[in-house]
């Protein structure tokens, strides 16, 4: 794939999110290893927002394997590679089309609510200026909740199987599939909304 992104303006803006010290005023749930985690490569064209890293990211030091290679946390059962089983991406696909970024981009300890409107606030719209990604995909309800008023993660669903969904940010608009988050958590969800969900992965697979 070609560059869809200006490289040194890529990487400084990773870093500058690498960097972010804002929490750091609270202990850290994961310690010194907790580096704020965000991920994008030039060739980056699906704008995925989160609501924090998956746990595994801290694990074993893969915190520094993030900033690399996010091929490493799709080798292990977590959110990555589900939403890359949902879409029908091998790892290598995945790599090269994720830009990654979430409502709180570590783990300090509180409430997470303040977090995710702290951090979502003062990256997101960047992020979005920088990448102008073919589509966005929310992760959860919220994940969601940044771009949408808000009702239920369902409604969402059922607007996008019905007419498509766009998210407006900065006067500029985005196509948006609306999933519910790859956590363990949310697997009753996928069970009760089972037509939902199946649809949804469908219909994505037809976006991306």
């Amino acid at each position: 794939m070609s560059n869809r992104i200006n490289p040194p303006h890529l990487s400084s803006f990773l870093d500058y999110v690498r960097g972010c010290r804002d929490c750091k005023t609270l202990p850290c749930k994961r310690g010194s290893i907790c580096i704020p985690a965000v991920y994008g490569k030039p060739t980056s064209d699906i704008f995925v927002v989160s609501e924090n890293p998956p746990s595994t990211v801290w694990q074993d030091n893969l915190g520094e394997k993030w900033v690399h290679s996010l091929g490493v946390v799709l080798g292990k059962r977590g959110v990555t590679s589900m939403l890359a089983e949902w879409l029908e991406f091998d790892n290598a696909k995945a790599d090269n089309r994720f830009f990654w970024i979430h409502m709180a981009n570590c783990f300090p300890e509180g409430d997470l609510k303040d977090t995710w409107k702290l951090c979502s606030g003062k990256f997101i719209k960047e992020a979005l200026l920088l990448v102008n990604p073919k589509l966005v995909i929310t992760l959860g309800a919220n994940a969601a909740r940044y771009f949408f008023s808000f009702q239920s993660l369902k409604n969402h669903v059922r607007r996008f199987l019905g007419n498509g969904l766009n998210c407006t940010i900065n006067r500029q608009s985005y196509a948006c599939i609306p999933f519910s988050h790859p956590s363990w958590k949310v697997d009753r969800w996928r069970r009760d909304n089972a037509a939902l969900h199946y649809n949804t992965m469908v219909q994505a697979r037809k976006l991306v």
